[in-house]
């Protein structure tokens, strides 16, 4: 209800609309400027109603610029970030991973993603392939009796010579792939040396221990977890060893050959395949954990800056009326424990609708955010907190005796005056510039004493100072008027 409205019983608007295709010489003030105009337009046909502006100035302008803040989108360079990483990874899953290899920037940051885990694997691994190799050599030794002990043991100490040269090399700084190379390349040294080792053995049982040379290539593929087209040459220098190096004599040592041959390559089949399926999945997987975490990078990012903008004035950059109400709580308590005053302030600024009328909201923005300025330089940081409450009107939360918030009341209407912004409304009742009056309510806080108790004295303080003349400080309850500072 608005009884006192000459339109009728209810509260109404009128709204002022503009519209513009962006361009590089169109200021972005412009818009709003043309949008003022049309909502002064909707005012002077009748209010109540919506107006649209005709068209959108290159050049907007507006009197009294200096200081305008333009704000970008909110977490716009976070969005940019985190969309460009997402597109990059999805991309890259959309092209298939067949090759299992990523551009080099990206496969770098892969591999040093792992590289800890990849380094510790490695080692252990080497460490089991090592033992367990030297069991089954040592432990099958019936199978081969002709083959020299001296040779056994060349082939021992070349094996754990590869694995402690891939132990050694986990404890280097290198970068993560040579250690799978090393390992890669000491699993083919090791299936190339025991096919050779086997050759010198013209038993037939020498063929039945064959089969335990499929601990190399599974070593390589999925013990190791190399990638696989490391895990693959030592498949491959198994194989192609055991044909090079073996001669079987007569028609069922061949057969028995062929036999474990092919028995072989199938089973080297196996390791390949989990090679190559957990290299895929731990790609995929690495560029989904990608996007997550951009995407949970961009959210946390947007989340910190929407709760600080939930706190904040986006106009003038001061705490708004909800941060103000939150901080009111912990003033009032540490007040009470030291025992010291707690003073509220409402400054409110000085017929400033006029100003508004006459050189639009625009312009009125820009004043604002200047005064915001000047008010918050007036009492040290940490001491005071300073705060818009809404429209032209002001706050000030602060621990202090009454001598104390009546000098900042009168600095501060002092530091407005010093901005010179010239109000064109200006009557012979009114000050030639913009000025602010301030109202004041200083207690030590009691029972039941709340933020409304303090803002509706320091209201009540505030309407005194602009009955009395404006441009000045009154302290609530206090009958003596003092004058501001000059």
């Amino acid at each position: 209800p608005h009884g006192a409205s000459p339109l009728g019983p209810w509260i109404t608007i009128s709204v002022g609309v503009a519209e513009a295709l962006p361009q590089a010489d169109l200021a972005p003030l412009s818009l709003f400027v043309a949008a003022d105009r049309a909502l002064y337009q909707a005012k002077d046909t009748g209010r109540n109603r919506v107006c649209l502006s005709p068209g959108v100035s290159r050049q907007g302008t507006a009197p009294h610029q200096s200081g305008l803040l333009l704000s970008a989108p909110i977490g716009m360079s976070a969005r940019q970030q985190g969309m460009a990483t997402v597109q990059e990874a999805q991309t890259l899953m959309d092209g298939g991973l067949w090759r299992l290899r990523f551009p080099a920037e990206v496969e770098e940051a892969y591999l040093n993603s792992r590289a800890e885990e990849r380094r510790q694997h490695i080692r252990w691994s080497a460490i089991a392939g090592l033992v367990l190799f030297q069991l089954y050599l040592f432990g099958g030794s019936d199978h081969f009796p002709d083959v020299p002990e001296a040779m056994r043991w060349q082939l021992a100490v070349l094996c754990a010579t590869l694995a402690g040269a891939v132990i050694f090399s986990s404890r280097l700084h290198m970068p993560p792939w040579w250690r799978e190379v090393i390992y890669s390349a000491g699993a083919s040294m090791l299936a190339i040396a025991s096919p050779w080792m086997l050759s010198h053995s013209q038993a037939s049982t020498v063929w039945s221990f064959l089969n335990c040379l499929l601990l190399i290539p599974l070593f390589a593929g999925a013990g190791g977890r190399l990638p696989f087209w490391l895990a693959l040459p030592p498949a491959l220098c198994m194989l192609g060893s055991l044909v090079v190096y073996l001669r079987p004599e007569g028609v069922q040592a061949n057969l028995i050959f062929m036999d474990s041959l092919a028995n072989l390559a199938n089973a080297s089949l196996y390791p390949l395949a989990a090679a190559y399926t957990l290299d895929y999945a731990e790609r995929r997987q690495w560029l989904l954990s990608r996007i997550a975490a951009a995407q949970s990078a961009h959210l946390s990012e947007v989340g910190a800056q929407l709760r600080e903008l939930s706190m904040s004035d986006p106009l003038t950059g001061l705490p708004n009326r909800r941060q103000f109400e939150t901080r009111f709580a912990p003033w009032r308590d540490q007040a009470v424990r030291s025992g010291r005053s707690l003073v509220v302030a409402v400054i409110d600024v000085d017929h400033f609708k006029r100003y508004n009328d006459a050189l639009g909201h625009a312009a009125g923005d820009v004043c604002l955010r200047d005064i915001a300025q000047s008010l918050a330089r007036v009492w040290p940081e940490g001491e005071a907190l300073v705060a818009r409450l809404g429209g032209e009107e002001f706050g000030l939360l602060a621990m202090a005796d009454v001598h104390r918030a009546q000098r900042w009341g009168d600095q501060a209407c002092a530091a407005v005056r010093d901005l010179d912004i010239p109000h064109p409304d200006a009557g012979a009742d009114r000050p030639p510039l913009v000025t602010v009056s301030v109202g004041i309510y200083c207690a030590p806080p009691g029972v039941g004493m709340g933020l409304s108790h303090y803002l509706s004295r320091a209201d009540g303080a505030l309407y005194q100072a602009k009955a009395d003349g404006r441009d000045r400080t009154v302290l609530a309850g206090e009958a003596r008027r003092v004058k501001p500072l000059v």
